[in-house]
């Protein structure tokens, strides 16, 4: 788990999930804005300066993500 803001500033909750995936969830309402999809489990995430996400999966891979605004408000993942 772990808690970044999106592009508008507004608070985010990164949830991993035995899936290969992470939830981005609004707070503090807890409504889903995305997912990001990884090749292994999730097994850590971390927040970084300019809304860069890192995650570590079950595989070794390291892969940086870059929250952006949608057009519809709602954070993602590129």
């Amino acid at each position: 788990m772990c808690g970044v803001e999106d592009p508008d500033g507004k608070p985010v909750l990164l949830c991993s999930w035995n899936d290969d995936s992470v939830g981005l969830y609004e707070l503090p309402s807890f409504a889903e804005k995305g997912r990001i999809f990884a090749k292994g489990e999730v097994r850590t995430i971390k927040g970084g300066p300019g809304g860069l996400v890192f995650t570590g999966d079950a595989t070794g891979l390291l892969t940086v993500w870059k929250l952006a605004a949608k057009a519809s408000g709602a954070a993602m993942a590129e």
